[in-house]
């Protein structure tokens, strides 16, 4: 849910957050723990979207120093095939220290403790924005071209700002092989604006075109991220509309760092027609006692017809 300014590590909760939980608490919207245990066949791929929270050396390495671990082991409990993230982010801590753009303390931890992953949608820095990596297992697939957009009238320039003058956001994207059946897919990682409905909705239309405009096209898709949206808002309408299926993950996915799961959830995973989404699971429990972000893990079982 949360995003930063890139020249700023400083997060505020807006307003319509507060408006929203209200709406929450008024309407009765509290779940329990999702449960972590899945099966799975071997004509299937386990996915799981994750907002890790961005990382700030001067105010909140600490909190991830804590946390931390319990990334790894939600993620080792999950054992997903391809993992998106969102806000894989490092602000510096000003003079002498190391820019979010030029370090991300959290992809170097994830890769050191999970070598069985590698990166994708990653890239030099200086024009690639690598802050929504998406991990893969190379015993099952192999990342084929990669690219991103940003969420901006100027889309194809990194760092660009959006319509409605907010903090920059946009979609990373992998073409993946899967080893074996030779089948090959299309992964987009997003994240939208969580303040602005309009950025939002543009957001969404823009993943549509592009997608469309895309050399594959033809390909299955999947869109997994944070969203910033209910399952029920126009945001998500134009995804459904376009033919994209929602796995059912429903419940709180933001928590606000604390478990409060007072709203529907607004971190998805979502699938073209030629994909089965089945399993869908909010992984809500701590681990190692600990929360691995604001968010819960989301994860889902795909199937490709």
């Amino acid at each position: 849910m949360n995003q930063c300014p890139r020249q700023s590590p400083k997060c505020y909760l807006p307003n319509v957050k507060r408006v929203i939980c209200v709406f929450a608490v008024l309407c009765g919207l509290v779940a329990g723990n999702g449960g972590s245990q899945v099966l799975e066949s071997d004509d299937s791929l386990r996915v799981v979207t994750l907002n890790i929270h961005y990382l700030s050396v001067r105010n909140d390495r600490t909190d991830w120093e804590r946390r931390a671990p319990s990334v790894v082991a939600a993620l080792e409990s999950i054992d997903a095939d391809l993992i998106a993230f969102q806000e894989m982010e490092t602000f510096g801590a000003g003079r002498g220290g190391p820019h979010f753009s030029d370090a991300n303390l959290q992809l170097d931890y994830v890769l050191a403790e999970m070598p069985h992953y590698q990166p994708a949608a990653v890239g030099d820095p200086a024009h690639y924005p690598s802050t929504q990596p998406i991990l893969y297992k190379p015993d099952r697939l192999v990342p084929l071209d990669q690219g991103f957009f940003f969420f901006s009238p100027e889309s194809d320039e990194i760092y660009s700002r959006p319509w409605h003058a907010r903090f920059p956001a946009f979609a990373s994207w992998v073409r993946f092989e899967e080893l074996g059946s030779g089948r090959r897919f299309m992964v987009y990682n997003v994240h939208f604006d969580v303040t602005s409905f309009r950025n939002r909705t543009k957001s969404a239309r823009l993943v549509v075109e592009r997608e469309g405009e895309s050399a594959y096209s033809e390909d299955p898709v999947l869109i997994l991220g944070d969203f910033n949206a209910f399952r029920f808002m126009r945001t998500m309408g134009i995804l459904r509309r376009a033919g994209f299926a929602r796995a059912g993950a429903n419940g709180p996915t933001f928590h606000f760092r604390r478990g409060i799961n007072l709203l529907p959830a607004i971190d998805h995973i979502l699938g073209s027609a030629e994909v089965e989404l089945s399993e869908a699971t909010v992984h809500r429990n701590r681990f190692l006692d600990e929360f691995p972000s604001d968010h819960h893990p989301v994860s889902a079982l795909v199937r490709f017809e």
